[in-house]
């Protein structure tokens, strides 16, 4: 569990610091749970803008192969992406949480704790 929030917060950094805005985040400012997971398991360009092939336009990505799952979870919650403002409330309702404000990704289980 360690190892893959720590490789998915790699990635996050390395597709903070290639494009030119965050992952997840749509034209009015809300989180998408589906659109970061593509934003990081497709290719895209530097506005994050998804595309089904590696095109000279998309240079960037992908940054895993799948999103994995939240090992303390089963089902599809396991490995959904939620996100928002707010720190996480450690509550199983996704395998992972994303804060929009601090580039920060969760493991997001009850009873969890920022590792």
């Amino acid at each position: 569990m360690t190892r893959d929030l720590a490789h998915l917060r790699a990635q996050v950094s390395a597709y903070l610091i290639q494009h030119a805005g965050t992952p997840g985040l749509t034209s009015v400012g809300r989180f998408d749970g589906k659109l970061f997971v593509a934003q990081l398991t497709r290719p895209t360009d530097y506005y994050g803008v998804v595309h089904g092939t590696t095109a000279d336009s998309a240079r960037c990505g992908p940054y895993v192969d799948k999103m994995p799952p939240n090992v303390f979870l089963s089902g599809p919650a396991a490995a959904k992406v939620t996100g928002g403002t707010m720190p996480p409330k450690f509550d199983g309702s996704s395998g992972w949480y994303f804060n929009i404000k601090t580039g920060t990704l969760y493991a997001n289980h009850r009873g969890g704790a920022d590792w």
